[in-house]
């Protein structure tokens, strides 16, 4: 996703943010490559693996990306590079999924 596509991208009705130390527009560009990968239909795994690809390329290594309904975690970030949230499936009844973003290292 371009810079241009991330700034025309409006936040979705279905993000929950549990805790942010991000600015807006990074943020809304997360956002969005989440809701691209998630609505891929790949399993928890592939969807990490597809966002932090992504984050990578187009903002610079390194970024940790873990995805799923239920887990904790503790992580050591640099400022300003890190987002906890839920992101609900436009195309899955299912419960919304979690994501923990955060550029490290």
């Amino acid at each position: 996703m371009s810079e241009k596509e991330a700034k025309n991208y409006v936040r979705p009705h279905n993000v929950s943010v549990k805790n942010a130390d991000m600015p807006d527009d990074l943020q809304t560009a997360v956002f969005a490559i989440c809701q691209e990968k998630l609505d891929s239909g790949k399993n928890e795994s592939g969807i990490a693996d597809l966002v932090r690809k992504e984050l990578d390329r187009e903002f610079s290594p390194t970024w940790h990306v873990a995805v799923g309904q239920n887990f904790g975690a503790y992580v050591t970030h640099e400022a300003k590079n890190f987002v906890y949230f839920y992101l609900g499936a436009r195309n899955s009844p299912t419960a919304d999924m979690g994501f923990l973003v955060f550029k490290s290292g």
